[in-house]
């Protein structure tokens, strides 16, 4: 199951008359308690703005000047991945369920552009929203727009990764413009999904985050329905013992630079530290102006925790190679705040 918690919301005519938008009750219940009045949406054009958040109503305050900059309309949908305390990665997608070409420049006044763009996942997404009922999902069409946009790069045989790290092969049909072999979703409670979520990253992967009919992603089991109980605590929690453990690191092997690697163990050594996390954690790294926040995973037997979502981007991003080592140190007394320094291999 995916760390960052998520939820998704249609656009109906009334959306585009108000300057409200009422958060899903599950992503209220167990997320919201977290914000402060203001939150910050990061758009792909590497552009934010900050909307007002009501906690008594449980609604952003201010969407209106997005619906209109943005040129939403009735049938599009937006996707909120929270990644931190008050801020949230959102993505725009088409009436055609495709992510939509985003404008260069917002001309919006108290929009603003940071020093560099907002680095997402890099993909192309599209959704497959299931019907009432439907028990069987073997094929989804890949909307045109994916198709047109990478040309032939899709190849005929692709992966899928579910969220939950599940992996396996199918066939991407050329001709018409659609995947087969998703039967493995058969083993999902599909009456409790609503929608999925693709990302095309230009290889052979599809990587399927799933929404269920809570609206939301990360907060609730997609196979049982059931609370899983996510951890998601305030990421400004500091250490109480000033002799307590306030880093680690870790040493990059052969198989963290695989293409498709899904993530780190920590080691035990740095328990004093980790054991401060929860279950399923979420930590900022920074380096200069560049800053990332990774997903952290502990196993069943809460022993050695493991970086998941956002170790690829963070890899790449830095240009690790094997036998550099990373130094996370703590920002101030904050569990959840790192900087990193990389040591190169000699």
């Amino acid at each position: 199951m995916s760390i960052t918690p998520k939820f998704v919301k249609f656009i109906g005519e009334s959306d585009l008359a108000e300057d409200e938008m009422l958060l899903p009750p599950l992503f209220r219940a167990k997320v919201s308690n977290l914000f402060p009045t203001a939150v910050q949406l990061f758009f792909r054009n590497g552009f934010n703005v900050w909307v007002g958040y009501d906690n008594d109503d449980g609604v952003f305050k201010g969407v209106g000047k997005i619906y209109r900059k943005f040129g939403l309309k009735k049938g599009q949908t937006l996707l909120f991945e929270y990644v931190s305390m008050f801020n949230f990665k959102v993505f725009i997608f088409g009436a055609d369920l495709t992510e939509i070409n985003y404008p260069v420049n917002p001309p919006i006044l108290d929009w603003s552009h940071g020093t560099e763009d907002v680095k997402h996942d890099g993909g192309l997404k599209f959704l497959y929203v299931l019907s009432c009922g439907q028990e069987i999902v073997d094929e989804v069409g890949v909307p045109w727009g994916l198709v047109a946009g990478f040309g032939n790069a899709i190849p005929p045989t692709v992966e899928f990764i579910l969220n939950d790290g599940t992996m396996f092969l199918g066939k991407f049909i050329q001709q018409e413009c659609k995947l087969t072999g998703l039967y493995r979703l058969t083993k999902l409670n599909l009456s409790k999904i609503q929608v999925l979520v693709f990302t095309y990253n230009g290889d052979r992967t599809f990587k399927i985050n799933i929404i269920d009919i809570s609206m939301t992603e990360g907060l609730q089991s997609a196979v049982e329905g059931e609370d899983v109980g996510t951890s998601v605590t305030p990421p400004n929690v500091s250490l109480e013992d000033p002799d307590q453990c306030t880093y680690f690191e870790f040493e990059i092997k052969p198989f963290h630079m695989l293409k498709y690697a899904h993530g780190v163990d920590i080691p035990s050594f740095f328990k004093g530290l980790t054991d401060l996390w929860g279950k399923n954690d979420v930590i900022n790294v920074s380096k200069g102006r560049r800053c990332w926040a990774l997903a952290v995973k502990k196993r069943f037997d809460y022993k050695r925790p493991s970086i998941l979502d956002g170790w690829i981007e963070f890899r790449d991003a830095l240009k690790l190679e094997v036998g550099d080592v990373c130094v996370f140190s703590m920002k101030g007394r904050n569990i959840r705040e790192f900087s990193v320094q990389v040591i190169r291999k000699m």
